[in-house]
């Protein structure tokens, strides 16, 4: 290939990718991409996408496991935020996760249906809040 050729092919992606596939329907949450290249070759890639709702998010059952996994270490909800963020986990939409967000996580997967403790303060206001309740 001359150094006009080149240029050229760096220049029209047709010159060098063939057909190009995507399907959103084999993983919740992730887009599938297969791309025919001119030479016959065949490369599979999986990107995750945003979603409207945890329902459809791509591992959710993993980022499930992980918040659970610092509530149970007694994380305050910012402080499991900033955790999920420093994993490089985003949140449905594709944003780094707030305290907020994380509060409305543990109340929709809370198995039990009990009450948690206000996570969004700190542990000894928490804990207050707890051993006051018990005196009533």
């Amino acid at each position: 290939m001359g150094c006009g050729e080149r240029g050229r092919a760096q220049a029209d992606p047709r010159l060098v990718v063939k057909e190009v596939v995507l399907d959103q329907r084999p993983e919740s949450g992730q887009v599938w991409i297969r791309i025919i290249w001119q030479t016959g070759a065949v490369s599979e890639h999986k990107v995750r996408r945003n979603v409207s709702s945890y329902r459809n998010y791509a591992d959710v059952a993993t980022l499930e496991a992980r918040v659970r996994d610092l509530v149970v270490a007694r994380k305050m909800d910012r402080e499991i935020a900033r955790a999920l963020n420093a994993d490089g986990l985003l949140s449905a939409h594709g944003r780094p996760f707030s305290g907020g967000e994380i509060h409305l996580l543990r109340k929709r997967w809370n198995p039990d249906g009990e009450d948690q403790p206000n996570r969004t303060q700190s542990p000894t206001m928490a804990g207050w809040d707890i051993l006051r309740s018990r005196r009533r």
